[in-house]
């Protein structure tokens, strides 16, 4: 059977395809069905079988300005009467949520086990998903993210630890996204964090071990002439491939 991780990592691949792509394959593959919405650049799924329904969302894709658009909104706004939340991903979040929880609850989400994720700009908002879920519905929610940004402050931290979600953060070695928005402006990242190590490895590290294991990163990076260490290494590729490789 699939490993929880690596599903989840690959539907957060897989969501960057076209709808119909997207669809055909986790059926294939998985044995999922799923239904697909695009609404001005925001892009989720929600897919099922008879135990479980999963949201996957998209991630920043470079050729979208409205990707990017979310990305730079930073301040922080009222999501939902529930928390103070990134402007730029809430946003996001809005355009679909109806319609997710719509098709969720058509394929009883309430009676079956619930789970979202999502890559990069996916990943934040698959929290605000997760939260709206467990908040409003009193759902308990697993969410698994990959490479994704910080989403809130103490708001949302507070009304995170209020709810029932099960959170899984995978970060590999030195991919640059998680490192924003910035603590310094008060965000703050929530759920166990899974380290993806230089070696493709997941492991539990100290933070001293962390820095040193990054510093290895960057020399071997320069050493093979990728400047650019913490763009590649938040490649939704590598972290399926490395997830894929330690949990299968």
């Amino acid at each position: 059977m699939l490993h929880d991780y690596t599903l989840h990592c690959k539907l957060s691949e897989y969501v960057y395809q076209p709808a119909e792509e997207f669809m055909g394959r986790v059926k294939r593959e998985f044995n999922l069905k799923s239904e697909f919405s695009s609404v001005d650049g925001s892009d989720v799924a929600v897919c099922w079988d008879s135990s479980r329904v999963i949201i996957v969302c998209r991630g920043t894709q470079a050729t979208s300005f409205n990707d990017i658009k979310a990305d730079l909104k930073a301040y922080k706004t009222k999501f939902k009467d529930i928390c103070w939340a990134h402007d730029g991903f809430k946003d996001e979040v809005e355009k679909n949520l109806d319609w997710a929880i719509k098709v969720a609850t058509k394929n009883k989400m309430h009676t079956k086990q619930i789970s979202v994720c999502g890559h990069s700009l996916g990943g934040a908002m698959a929290h605000l998903f997760a939260l709206y879920i467990s908040h409003q519905h009193s759902n308990s929610v697993k969410l698994y993210t990959f490479g994704s940004p910080r989403v809130g402050g103490p708001s949302f931290n507070k009304a995170w630890k209020s709810c029932s979600i099960e959170a899984h953060r995978f970060r590999n070695n030195n991919d640059v996204v998680p490192g924003v928005p910035f603590a310094l402006l008060g965000y703050k990242h929530v759920g166990q964090l899974h380290y993806i190590n230089h070696y493709g490895n997941v492991r539990k590290m100290t933070y001293w071990q962390r820095m040193k294991d990054k510093f290895r990163g960057r020399w071997r990076a320069l050493q093979k002439g990728q400047p650019f260490d913490g763009v590649f290494d938040h490649s939704i590729t590598l972290y399926s491939n490395k997830i894929s490789k330690q949990f299968n």
